[in-house]
């Protein structure tokens, strides 16, 4: 039975008055957003989605940046509403565990209340990949980038941690215009379970599809889940769509794919521009128009017009808001990647031990960014210029490799965004893009 003093504390940590009740950062070929979580402001709960069974197993990690110890009270919910399980895990300072869940159900969901600040938390897939959790729930959400074609399986994973029922309305856009499918209006969610939604059964055969979610009762922590072949990835949306998105760690080296994926939830047509830097090759700016309630597809590499060379920073603007994802892949697969968007601080953590190929420190504004890099006894104030990309490396280079390491990026403003790449190859199949802490 669920502990009586947990309700109250989760219903205060998801419901937000009035409009703020969207403040999920959501956040995934093979991309990822392995590793990289982010701090939020001594929140007290997570909420993490998208933990399925079979070949897209998953399990969290907990990362405890603070200089104590936590006490953090885990409760797992699943399909089968009313069945729980809890747990106490006595968490150190500066360190990381990792929580399987062992409910009955087929998909789950894990609501971590923590003692004090500093704990953040992640999805991990056994590839790699990861989606960040929340520390809130949604009543808007936004995301594009799964597909529901022959021998990929998306799903739509709904996690209400309340103890009362949520309602929502799910809506697609495709390459073909605007869906809305009966069995995806009016979704129950019952307290304290999650809902699992096949794509493919209702959003037939569709190389890329834009979603948006609507909660009409209650809060939901939402992950869209594709898998493909053994790849699993997490697609973490946002809380509304944006006029601009920065990528930037783009591969573009040759056995590799890359595209960044648009959808226009909007009546009308929107011009959408990519500007590529690629080292010091002069990088035609790509340019895609998307039609009403539909998406669109600017491919990277391979491209006639950008050279096979190595990371490109990818900066999109629209002339109005739309959903943007990167799916990256080669001859085993694909994944799909959430872009960040601008916070002031993100949470590098090596959940796999492997640690990373590459990690880019963004400035999203029109003015140079002073930021601060912190791990163990090394500490680095850094300046970033204005609409730029800085390896991480160049600002730190104390941090030599960052195996093991857990670093936290954080800024003034909310103007910065963090990626990151796991070791792979071809480089950068792996991409990793966290949630922002606002």
């Amino acid at each position: 039975m669920t502990r009586r003093w947990l309700a109250p504390v989760v219903a205060a940590a998801v419901v937000v008055t009035g409009a703020a009740a969207t403040l999920i950062r959501p956040t995934n070929p093979r991309p990822s957003t392995n590793g990289i979580t982010v701090t939020g402001v001594e929140s007290t709960a997570t909420f993490c989605g998208g933990l399925g069974t079979g070949p897209g197993l998953a399990w969290v990690t907990l990362t405890n940046s603070a200089d104590a110890a936590r006490t953090v009270a885990v409760r797992e919910d699943s399909t089968i509403p009313g069945r729980h399980r809890e747990v106490t895990l006595h968490l150190g300072a500066h360190r990381t565990q990792t929580l399987h869940p062992a409910v009955a159900g087929s998909w789950f969901g894990v609501t971590a209340i923590v003692d004090g600040g500093g704990v953040s938390a992640s999805t991990v897939a056994p590839d790699g990949a990861s989606a960040p959790c929340a520390a809130s729930g949604v009543t808007s959400w936004d995301a594009t980038g799964l597909a529901t074609t022959v021998g990929s399986h998306a799903t739509l994973v709904l996690y209400n941690p309340l103890p009362t029922e949520a309602v929502a309305n799910l809506t697609a856009q495709t390459p073909t215009g605007f869906l809305a499918p009966a069995a995806y209006q009016g979704l129950s969610v019952p307290g304290e379970s999650v809902l699992a939604l096949p794509l493919a059964k209702r959003v037939v055969d569709q190389a890329t599809v834009g979603l948006r979610l609507r909660v009409l009762r209650g809060a939901l922590s939402v992950v869209g889940v594709e898998r493909v072949g053994a790849l699993v990835s997490f697609d973490t949306g946002a809380t509304a769509p944006r006029t601009a998105w920065a990528l930037p760690l783009v591969t573009t080296v040759r056995d590799a794919a890359s595209a960044i994926v648009v959808a226009n939830p909007g009546p009308g047509t929107v011009a959408v521009r990519a500007a590529v830097t690629l080292g010091s090759f002069s990088v035609p700016t790509q340019v895609l128009n998307v039609g009403p309630f539909s998406v669109g597809r600017i491919t990277i590499s391979p491209n006639s017009a950008i050279p096979a060379h190595a990371y490109a920073d990818v900066r999109v603007r629209a002339t109005a808001p739309v959903s943007a994802a990167l799916v990256t892949g080669d001859a085993s697969g694909w994944l799909v990647s959430t872009p960040g968007v601008p916070s002031r601080a993100y949470l590098i953590s090596d959940a796999t031990g492997r640690g990373f190929d590459a990690v880019a420190v963004v400035d999203a504004s029109p003015h140079p960014l002073e930021v601060t890099v912190s791990s163990g006894r090394v500490r680095v104030r850094a300046t970033v210029p204005s609409e730029q990309s800085v390896n991480l490396r160049r600002l730190a280079p104390q941090l030599d490799h960052l195996r093991g390491r857990t670093v936290l990026v954080s800024a003034p403003r909310d103007a910065l965004v963090v990626s990151a790449t796991l070791p792979t190859r071809p480089a950068g199949l792996v991409v990793v893009t966290p949630l922002h802490g606002g």
